[in-house]
């Protein structure tokens, strides 16, 4: 860049640091715009494990983006727990009732 100036080399370094800028700027929009799933991937996973939480960018037990995931999970879990284990009741059904819904 000798041969071209020193405005050349200036214009240059100018150009290459916002290049570098803007990357930073879009990533920082992706990171930001994927925080907002990071509730829903927690949620919808069936074991809460390091993996899923690193892969979501949490790497401590204590803030309030942990607690946030991790108290929707537990919700999610709970709910699936009860449907699953509350089944179809027949105390108040009559023998032909129960023959009628089993059939």
């Amino acid at each position: 860049t000798q041969e071209n100036g020193m405005a050349t080399t200036v214009l240059d370094r100018v150009l290459a640091e916002r290049a570098q800028s803007d990357g930073a700027k879009r990533a920082h929009k992706k990171r930001k715009k994927e925080g907002h799933d990071i509730a829903a991937n927690i949620r919808d996973a069936k074991q809460l494990t390091t993996g899923v939480l690193t892969a979501n960018g949490i790497h401590s037990l204590h803030g309030p983006q942990f607690f946030k995931a991790f108290n929707t999970w537990e919700l999610a879990r709970h709910e699936k727990q009860e449907k699953a284990a509350s089944p179809k009741q027949f105390f108040n059904c009559s023998a032909e009732e129960c023959a009628a819904y089993l059939q």
